[in-house]
């Protein structure tokens, strides 16, 4: 009997990247990048004709020919080294490093105030003068307008602090107050990711002198809190970021430095302009969010690897449910891991993993069950009892055998080396 380990089919490895290059070809990077579902859908449904109807531009050249020209835009940041993998696996789910690539998108289209935006801003602090007491709609207005207008280090507290207070804590009250007049349910998630302290309970009495100020700046408002938070939270994992397009290390911590204390679009560095400032901004939270979130996927993919083993027909759908998205990651780790040239160190979570890849391996080839006592087994138990443990352990895992079988995941471990062994020497 061999226990080698079993190569990942070619045609299993390949099968989830030819369904996303699928929807690629079939919405057109155009449809695919668009941040709203519904849009994109009624984009890709709607006839070829319409399409190029409403894009198309007649044109005359100076010689007289007549030729038309189609246009689609996108505003999207051609330097960005994640572009191509946030298309292709966009049918994978949306998972929190889409959440935040997508989300800077929208910032570099709609996260700054125009001139115009401004001039009307200042108008309105100036005609609200400063002659009102704190708990009115006069004083959460001028927290706002310090946010959108102002330093954030005017406020009497700090946003960084979770324990929120004073001005602080009006800026929360604000904060999910503009997350309720969002309208779209993906946006309304962007802007709570990775923010959940900030977004504070209210009383809507405090918003509805001035409503149609709050609805007229609300996505401005809630970008100018969220981006100097989430920069504030990778502060430490600065120097993680690649040098590039004349930004040297000391230059990003100059701009987390002054992003935290002044605010998002509120500053320049050395000669750069606000807008290629904002836009390593951009480029820091995405890299650095990454960054974090393949961390936290690595963790759950660990855990999934010992509660699973590698992926097969007969698990998938049960590491889905206990990672809650596609399985590729797990794939690439166990592949990793069962390949490599060199065994883990011990007591290291690759060598736990290796060690219970190894184990289901071995499961899946015990077609044949021997014979042994049924030491500290229930008094039921029978060789009938040891395949059908068989069969569940390949389709469900670890994860919920506690609930399912009230045995623990060592009694089981030990019950299946004595068999593997046992078949070894028959």
């Amino acid at each position: 009997m061999s226990f080698d380990n079993k190569p990942v089919p070619a045609s299993e490895k390949n099968k989830e990247k030819l369904d996303s290059i699928q929807m690629l070809l079939k919405k057109g990077a155009y449809g695919a990048l668009m941040n709203n579902d519904d849009e994109a859908d009624k984009f890709c449904e709607e006839n070829i004709d319409k399409i190029l109807e409403r894009s198309t531009v007649v044109q005359k050249s100076e010689s007289g020919n007549v030729f038309s020209k189609a246009t689609f835009q996108f505003n999207e940041e051609i330097d960005d080294p994640f572009f191509w993998d946030f298309i292709v696996n966009q049918k994978k789910g949306d998972t929190s490093e889409m959440k935040i690539r997508r989300h800077c998108r929208k910032l570099a289209r709609e996260g700054s105030l125009s001139e115009i935006m401004k001039e009307d801003l200042m108008n309105i602090e100036q005609k609200l003068g400063e002659n009102f007491n704190k708990d009115s709609q006069e004083y959460f207005l001028k927290i706002f307008l310090i946010i959108l207008l102002h330093n954030i280090s005017d406020l009497n507290s700090s946003i960084f602090d979770e324990e929120l207070k004073d001005d602080a804590l009006i800026v929360g009250q604000i904060y999910k107050y503009c997350i309720d007049l969002v309208s779209n349910q993906k946006t309304k998630g962007d802007f709570m990711d990775h923010i959940d302290y900030i977004n504070v309970p209210y009383d809507a009495t405090y918003f509805e002198k001035y409503s149609e100020i709050y609805l007229k700046y609300h996505e401005q408002y809630l970008f100018k809190v969220q981006i100097p938070i989430l920069v504030y939270k990778v502060k430490d994992f600065i120097d993680q970021v690649d040098s590039r397009k004349g930004f040297n290390k000391q230059d990003d911590l100059d701009i987390v430095d002054k992003i935290t204390k002044l605010g998002y679009n509120n500053f320049t560095i050395k000669s750069k302009s606000a807008d290629e400032v904002m836009q390593r901004v951009r480029k820091i939270i995405t890299v650095l969010y990454r960054k974090i979130n393949t961390e936290e996927n690595d963790n759950l993919y660990f855990k999934a690897i010992i509660n699973f083993g590698r992926v097969t027909e007969l698990n998938k759908d049960s590491i889905i449910e206990f990672i809650g998205k596609q399985p590729d990651g797990i794939r690439e780790i166990v592949n990793k891991i069962s390949q490599s040239s060199k065994k883990p160190k011990k007591d290291s979570i690759e060598y736990n993993c290796y060690e219970r890849i190894q184990f289901f391996d071995k499961l899946t080839q015990l077609n044949e069950i021997p014979t042994i006592k049924k030491i500290n087994m229930p008094k039921y138990w029978n060789k009938e009892s040891d395949y059908k443990l068989r069969e569940y352990l390949l389709t469900n895992g670890f994860s919920k055998l506690k609930i399912d079988y009230q045995l623990n995941e060592d009694q089981v471990i030990k019950r299946f080396e004595t068999l593997f062994n046992k078949a070894l020497n028959d």
